[in-house]
């Protein structure tokens, strides 16, 4: 896919942020062109009512009149960074606590 995308010249791609279905594809074009990571909440208000045939072709057209605000992403090495803490934190998303794990 990457490949086709830069042969065509794209230089932009937009996707929704649905889960972490959109982390493997992300991580494949990042450096070969620019990825807006799009909100689902934010498309869908601007769309009204959610159909996925044509989801892509609307996020295309939002991209194209600068309507798609990008979430933030940190830089791979700060993501990478992250997964290795992880490994020895208990990372919970109830609070900034880090307790290190006992295995």
């Amino acid at each position: 896919m990457r490949a086709w995308l830069v042969e065509t010249k794209c230089t932009e791609a937009v996707m929704e942020s649905t889960g972490s279905y959109w982390k493997p594809v992300f991580n494949i074009l990042e450096g070969s062109l620019k990825i807006i990571l799009a909100n689902p909440e934010q498309v869908e208000a601007l769309r009204g009512k959610k159909t996925d045939p044509n989801d892509s072709r609307w996020l295309a057209t939002l991209l194209r009149h600068g309507l798609v605000q990008g979430s933030f992403i940190p830089p791979r090495d700060i993501r990478e960074r992250i997964v290795e803490i992880s490994a020895v934190c208990d990372v919970r998303p109830q609070g900034p606590e880090c307790r290190i794990n006992a295995r």
